[in-house]
């Protein structure tokens, strides 16, 4: 008698552990700066790019959790220059990503006429800015590897933009 009380004991522990255990899965954050574009309206811009994803694996559940996102951009100076929240979003299925933010600098047309040429500034001033972001599930338990969720680092500019932080529409996932 007292095998099969601590027999169902210890089985009542195992299914109750599995039952409140989270399906593994695991978000990460990416930044990456493209190359300078020119707009339809002759404007420079250039932009880095804050991609979210959830990385597969064998074992990997469907899709992570709900979770939580920011995204900030610090200039050479110190000083937060804009920032994107984001709380309580629907998981990111397994093995898919978007660029779900960006921090763009857009410069007005700049041209130089010099004796009747059109001319490109030979001085070109560049500044800093930190970019930072992090994903948060709202069940970190089950993430692989949380040391994939933060990601900061500095990227050269052309100075005199103008900064901003804009959102980009989540893609819908086949």
């Amino acid at each position: 008698m007292k095998i099969s009380i601590r027999f169902a004991v210890a089985l009542a522990a195992v299914a109750l552990s599995a039952a409140s255990s989270t399906p593994p899965y695991d978000y990460y954050v990416s930044l990456y700066q493209w190359p300078a574009t020119t707009l339809s309206d002759g404007r420079k811009m250039e932009h880095v790019t804050v991609y979210l994803g959830n990385n597969a694996f064998d074992g990997a559940a469907p899709a992570g959790q709900p979770f939580n996102v920011w995204m900030k951009a610090i200039n050479a100076s110190g000083q937060e220059v804009c920032s994107a929240t984001d709380v309580q979003l629907p998981p990111i299925p397994t093995g898919k990503s978007w660029g779900a933010y960006e921090f763009r600098v857009v410069y007005p047309k700049s041209t130089l006429v010099l004796g009747g040429k059109v001319r490109a500034p030979n001085v070109v001033k560049t500044t800093t800015y930190a970019i930072s972001a992090m994903v948060s599930p709202e069940h970190p338990d089950g993430d692989r590897k949380t040391s994939n969720n933060y990601a900061s680092q500095s990227f050269t500019f052309t100075a005199g933009g103008t900064a901003s932080c804009e959102t980009v529409p989540r893609p819908t996932f086949h």
